[in-house]
């Protein structure tokens, strides 16, 4: 007897060695420092930041943390280090309301490409640990053609252990919409919500989606997306609710709200941010689904928006319910689009929804070139549907958005004198915004400017201002210091009330840099004649 009570204290010494020899070792070794992270688990509780001593780290593993922000644009070696569960904040306000009975279940429908496995495995067990199991009805995962072998092995190791997820796997890349189109037809539940795999789900996340669309079967929801760092995974929960809007190249931008009286209510957003959201599984057929016509990924969320808020639907952000969302510092390159593919994308969702105004998403990117989409199934579902227009969307949706009427000159800003064009990079975050030199002049989106019948130099809802001897965007405003003149024949654009002040472009001797500011109108010196060009 007392021989086998020392075997066994022997045998459970040499385990607890083992495993510590795994924790050392995980440090080199990703799968073991997953294999260690399950066991010990204690790494970004609560939300909390995982905070590296780089200095300390060897070069190895600095450079597995250089390759992860490479191959997924988030740091895979701190999330491995966090593991397959961690616990979560509660993001919701305190003012939201209990939750009503008798909802709707739902299927979940989580698509992936090459997920690093510890983030994927944080977006399923979050919804299995923090998902009210008599709304859940199943968990559908779309594999898009992943290559990572073990992804695949270890779900379907996980699978054997757990009922209600199913796996569909794709042996050709479908791209985002197809993928979730592949997913609802395996879905049984009468609401879907669709996912992406970078996501983290606190408790009581789904039942404010559910509740809106027992109230009104039309409409498309969406909670609010807390951020996600992709370099410590803190969890930090977003306090003020934004909704989704868009320039005229159909790049996707944040707007602010002003305050509201209520601020748990469920607000209308023009566009659907698409990370998270849920939608009646008969109303999403009934308006035709995901284009499958979209390749890879990108424009996916005007498809919806457009084709939601148009054909009957109402798009809302629940602020009840919070979802974490990996917001990566940039798409892999790896699965970053090609600009030519994305580019088709978003021609063929203005093809079909945008009307007569698919030509300013035309004059902003520069698609012209590209062959025309066939996009007979859009016009159907729109005719069958009685769909609205696009002008009913601006007037009636997007209420604020700046609909160039009364432009006088469109394209870059050129200076004549020193060949360089004056660019722009907008923050809707903020209410400034610099002014630039860019000598490349080819990049739409920094360098597309209107003037206006009112004398505005403007980028959508910005600006252009003088502020002492310089320049910068703000907000449009009715201030006279956002009001030129241009003169077709001297090419200068003069200060409206001013004609001493003249927007120029000034070498900085002592910097050996030229910059844009305010000059006199009088002076000899070179650049002060500007051109409007199209591109």
């Amino acid at each position: 007897m007392r021989f086998s009570v020392t075997v066994l204290s022997i045998f459970a010494l040499c385990l607890w060695a083992g495993v510590s020899l795994l924790w050392f070792l995980s440090y080199e070794n990703s799968f073991l420092r997953l294999l260690s992270t399950r066991l010990f688990g204690a790494n970004g509780q609560m939300g909390a930041p995982v905070l590296l001593n780089l200095d300390s780290l060897s070069k190895k593993v600095q450079q597995e943390i250089t390759d992860s922000f490479d191959k997924y644009g988030y740091n895979s070696y701190v999330s491995d280090l966090i593991g397959f569960h961690r616990s979560l904040p509660n993001p919701c306000p305190s003012s939201c309301k209990e939750n009503e009975k008798s909802l709707p279940k739902t299927s979940v429908i989580v698509t992936f490409h090459d997920e690093s496995l510890s983030v994927l495995m944080r977006t399923i067990n979050s919804l299995l640990n923090n998902t009210s199991q008599e709304l859940l009805e199943e968990i559908i995962l779309v594999d898009d053609a992943s290559a990572e072998v073990r992804i695949e092995k270890h779900l379907d190791d996980y699978l054997v252990k757990t009922k209600n997820i199913k796996i569909i796997r794709s042996k050709e890349r479908n791209g985002l919409s197809r993928s979730r189109m592949i997913g609802l037809k395996y879905a049984s539940a009468e609401v879907v919500t669709f996912a992406d795999s970078n996501c983290e789900f606190p408790a009581g996340w789904l039942e404010p989606l559910l509740k809106e669309i027992k109230t009104n079967e039309n409409v498309i929801v969406s909670p609010v997306l807390d951020i996600i760092d992709p370099y410590t995974f803190e969890y930090k929960i977003t306090k003020h609710v934004f909704v989704g809007g868009f320039n005229w190249n159909l790049k996707f931008k944040w707007l602010a709200i002003p305050p509201r009286r209520d601020e748990t209510a469920p607000v209308t957003t023009p566009v659907l941010p698409g990370g998270v959201f849920s939608i009646s599984r008969s109303f999403l057929l009934k308006i035709g689904g995901f284009d499958e016509g979209l390749s890879y990924i990108g424009g996916e969320i005007f498809d919806i928006s457009f084709r939601g808020w148009m054909c009957g639907a109402t798009i809302k952000i629940v602020p009840c319910s919070h979802v974490g969302y990996l917001f990566p510092t940039k798409i892999s390159q790896k699965l970053l689009p090609k600009e030519e593919d994305l580019l088709k994308n978003l021609q063929r969702i203005a093809k079909a929804w945008m009307d007569d105004y698919v030509g300013l998403f035309y004059e902003r990117t520069g698609a012209r070139h590209i062959k025309p989409p066939d996009v007979s199934k859009e016009t159907e579902i729109r005719r069958k549907l009685s769909c609205n227009s696009f002008e009913w969307y601006l007037e009636n949706v997007y209420r604020d958005f700046h609909v160039p009427k009364d432009t006088v000159f469109a394209g870059r800003l050129r200076n004549f004198d020193f060949a360089v064009c004056l660019g722009s990079q907008i923050d809707a975050y903020k209410h400034f915004h610099p002014v630039n030199i860019d000598e490349n002049c080819e990049r739409i989106e920094e360098n597309y400017w209107l003037f206006t019948n009112d004398g505005k130099i403007r980028q959508d809802d910005f600006c252009l201002e003088r502020n002492d001897d310089e320049v910068h965007l703000k907000l449009c405003d009715d201030g006279k210091f956002q009001l030129w003149t241009y003169n077709e024949t001297t090419r200068e654009i003069r200060l409206q009330g001013d004609n001493d002040i003249c927007l120029g472009v000034f070498l900085n001797t002592e910097t050996n840099t030229r910059n844009i500011g305010i000059q006199n109108c009088n002076n000899r010196y070179f650049g002060k004649a500007w051109t409007f060009e199209m591109f």
